[in-house]
């Protein structure tokens, strides 16, 4: 299955994510802000990204265009839960910005691995 990186600043987040999709045969390893996750992603390119928006250090629109930049056919999944106006507006921007994928928090596990599919066609050749 799919290597996934998966960026969240909330650990329980990034656990719950970890979890379904690793029941799902998907190898997911995690960083907890944007800038750990550009540095993993530069160090071990994955197939899919999946990040939050809101988090501190890097924002979740700066870590989605400097990962495109250099890996302009990445596949990138960005979730947000920042309240309903906000998160619909964030995820407006990120997609915009090249997210193939939104997902609002909180989501369940099928809408999750929708979203994955989605992005992963979105991105295909």
């Amino acid at each position: 299955m799919a290597r996934i990186l998966v960026i969240d600043d909330e650990d329980d987040v990034r656990f719950t994510i970890s979890h379904m999709l690793e029941r799902h045969g998907h190898a997911v390893t995690v960083a907890r802000n944007g800038g750990e996750g550009i540095a993993k992603q530069r160090a071990t390119p994955f197939d899919i990204v999946i990040t939050d928006l809101v988090m501190p250090e890097k924002e979740g629109i700066e870590t989605i265009r400097e990962i495109l930049q250099e890996f302009p056919d990445l596949p990138i999944v960005a979730m947000s839960g920042g309240g309903r106006k906000a998160t619909s507006s964030y995820l407006d921007v990120a997609g915009f910005m090249g997210a193939a994928a939104t997902l609002a928090k909180p989501f369940l596990e099928a809408d999750l691995l929708t979203a994955l599919e989605t992005a992963t066609r979105a991105k295909a050749p």
